[in-house]
């Protein structure tokens, strides 16, 4: 798929290989599918000939590499290590399960339908699940850091999700590649607002909220204060507790565009 912008991205005969290799696994029965699926798109970047001390931004800015630096890799080497990996953490969370379940004493049918997982745009979340949430646990994207569609270009090139990438980037809070719009702090903490309403709402009474916030080095306000402003005055959350800790990992605090501090702060719902 996609013949021209892969040609790119891959050598040919790991092209080749790459075909060979979806289409055997979307031969397979949809359960074992998912995960096979999981590994293939997780091993696009690895078979890419981009160079892997080359940062994720890169791909999201779409800057291939030149064709004399365009090499080849060992496809089924790097696939058959991952899905070991992916396997082991399926097996991991199927034991975890296992142990939930014989602690709640509940059977696996009750747990199905104890355990719900959903899609949806944090903006416009469901109304059945409203006041039905015990605690939730997040962390919103780190204002101008980060391009998460974008660092799937290759996912995209492989597979029809149902929207395209660039679609999917105009859904974005906060993006990379809107670091340097005038507004988008205020487009920022805007989105911010309707997405902790929307979560807010599928809170019980007395039910906490945990956010994980970055403190963007290129940001002119103090996030934090203007989320937890926010949470006090228009959501009518308590803040509870909130922590401050630093971060060492060099790509992700990048002196130009990066995070070096991230805030836990965790709320309470009156």
């Amino acid at each position: 798929p996609n013949y021209e912008e892969n040609r790119g991205w891959f050598h040919p005969t790991v092209l080749n290989k790459l075909v060979v290799l979806k289409g055997l696994i979307w031969e397979e029965e949809l359960k074992v599918r998912d995960t096979l699926a999981l590994a293939f798109f997780s091993i696009l970047r690895d078979c890419s000939s981009l160079p892997m001390r080359k940062p994720y931004t890169y791909i999201a800015d779409n800057v291939k590499p030149k064709p004399e630096d365009i090499v080849e890799r060992d496809v089924l080497k790097i696939y058959l290590e991952k899905s070991k990996k992916l396997t082991a953490g399926r097996v991991a969370y199927e034991e975890q399960c296992t142990e939930l379940m014989r602690e709640q004493g509940i059977s696996p049918q009750e747990f199905n339908q104890w355990l719900v997982v959903k899609k949806a745009d944090a903006r416009h979340l469901s109304e059945e699940i409203s006041s039905t949430v015990d605690c939730v646990v997040t962390s919103p994207p780190y204002m101008g850091v980060t391009d998460n569609a974008g660092a799937h270009r290759l996912w995209y090139l492989w597979h029809d999700f149902g929207s395209t990438l660039q679609e999917d980037k105009m859904l974005e809070i906060g993006p990379r590649w809107k670091r340097k719009k005038q507004n988008l702090e205020q487009e920022y903490i805007e989105d911010m607002s309707k997405s902790l309403q929307q979560i807010v709402a599928v809170l019980k009474d007395g039910g906490y909220l945990c956010l994980i916030i970055g403190e963007p080095q290129r940001a002119k306000a103090d996030i934090l204060q203007e989320i937890v402003s926010l949470a006090r005055k228009r959501l009518d959350l308590d803040v509870c507790r909130t922590y401050r800790r630093t971060i060492h990992k060099k790509w992700f605090a990048h002196p130009t565009g990066g995070v070096s501090v991230e805030h836990i702060a965790v709320f309470q719902r009156s």
